[in-house]
Order: C-alpha cells, then sequence, then structure tokens
C-alpha cells in the first residue's frame, strides 16, 4: 500500500532520530535511507508496524492516511446532518454520528 509523502516523511524523521547515522568510508548517510535502499522490505515492515502502533494510540487513521497530533482526532467517519424544521426558520439541528468502531 502507498501512503501520502508526509506518512514517509515523518517515519523516515522517527528512524533517523532513534538511529544513528551510518558512515561507510567518508560517507554519512542517514538510517532511514540506509535501511530504504538496502532493504526495502525490512523498511516497510518496520513502516507499517509504526503504522499500526500509531493506530492503537489513536494518532494514524488508515481511513483518511492522515497522522494526528491528538489522539482519535481524525474526522473522516464523522457525518454531520442539519435538519431544519419546516416554516420555523430559528430551529436547527446538528448531529454528528462517529464511526461504529469508536
Amino acid at each position: 500500500m502507498d501512503y501520502p509523502k508526509d506518512v514517509y516523511d515523518h517515519y523516515n524523521e522517527m528512524l533517523n532520530e532513534v538511529t544513528p547515522t551510518v558512515k561507510v568510508g567518508n560517507m554519512n548517510y542517514c538510517a532511514s535511507t540506509v535501511l530504504r535502499e538496502v532493504d526495502p522490505i525490512a523498511y516497510r515492515v518496520g513502516l507499517e508496524d509504526w503504522l499500526d502502533s500509531l493506530h492503537t494510540d489513536g494518532l494514524f487513521c488508515y481511513d483518511c492516511e492522515v497522522i494526528n497530533q491528538n489522539p482519535f482526532s481524525c474526522e473522516c467517519e464523522e457525518e454531520e446532518w442539519t435538519i431544519q424544521e419546516e416554516g420555523k426558520e430559528d430551529k436547527v439541528f446538528t448531529i454528528k454520528i462517529k464511526g461504529e468502531d469508536e
């Protein structure tokens, strides 16, 4: 599955923060770049595991593929209906319905 670029950017940033720079000869490489190029399967498995962890904590939504800063703040499954009573312009009701798994 492909994700938006910012998902990969966040994952790479996390990898680079927790893993030291890889030195080959006189060259230094970011850990995320080395993992992605040397073992793309391990990179992908790590990404999926990381996203599962974020999802469990309510910080990632698989439906809209967005990483949230606040737990369970995704609104992609939220519907909003506005109902106005016929002939009564001053009576408007707004109903919000959250997804079933919440």
